[in-house]
């Protein structure tokens, strides 16, 4: 799997170098690029994230002097799937509304790859008014999950009042399913009527 993991910022992508490790070790298998937006950068050092990734670390801004493929295009064209690991509250927002305004959402707005985001929500933010409506638009886009926040230790509060991202191996497990799923579609259409192709099933979400 060629994968680009997107890290928001929220206080868990500090925990990313871990992640990151975490994916060299048990899934080695995945080829990984990291795009780091803005606010992420408050969280997570470029030289913590070097150390472990064998591709550079991208920015998510607009580079007016790069030269070739602009970078929406160059990691749409490179990815097999996205995660989003942590997603903030703001960035599931704008997914759910299809803005396109940094590399990495139109990366995701002009892509039918799968894509799943793992929502970290600060105190409140789970039982808002706005989570639950962008959750349903998401769940309404072809190919993206969105994977359900548990439960988690609020470090401005000090209580269990905080949603935190789902763990990271359920994340990459409902990526492989989403990708298998889309290679027993095209492998169905391809073989036509009475080709004996497997019967396509479709992906249950996640609650």
């Amino acid at each position: 799997m060629r994968l680009v993991l997107v890290i928001t910022g929220s206080l868990r992508a500090a925990f990313t170098p871990f992640e990151i490790n975490w994916i060299r070790i048990h899934r080695p298998e995945i080829e990984l690029r990291v795009v780091r937006t803005r606010s992420a950068r408050a969280f997570v050092t470029r030289p913590s994230l070097q150390q472990l990734c064998s591709r550079g670390i991208d920015d998510d801004e607009w580079d007016a002097e790069r030269v070739g493929p602009a970078l929406h295009v160059e990691l749409g064209q490179w990815a097999d799937a996205v995660l989003v690991y942590p997603a903030t509250l703001d960035y599931v927002g704008r997914i759910a509304r299809g803005e396109g305004d940094t590399p990495s959402l139109l990366m995701i707005a002009c892509s039918t790859m799968p894509v799943v985001i793992a929502p970290a929500l600060p105190p409140g933010g789970y039982e808002g008014r706005t989570y639950a409506r962008h959750v349903a638009d998401i769940e309404r886009l072809p190919g993206v999950a969105v994977a359900q926040p548990q439960p988690g230790y609020s470090a401005a509060t000090r209580t269990m009042s905080t949603y935190t991202s789902a763990e990271l191996p359920d994340c990459l497990a409902l990526l492989d399913a989403m990708l298998e799923a889309a290679t027993r579609l095209v492998a169905g259409a391809g073989g036509g009527a009475g080709s004996g192709a497997a019967e396509v099933v479709p992906l249950e979400r996640r609650p």
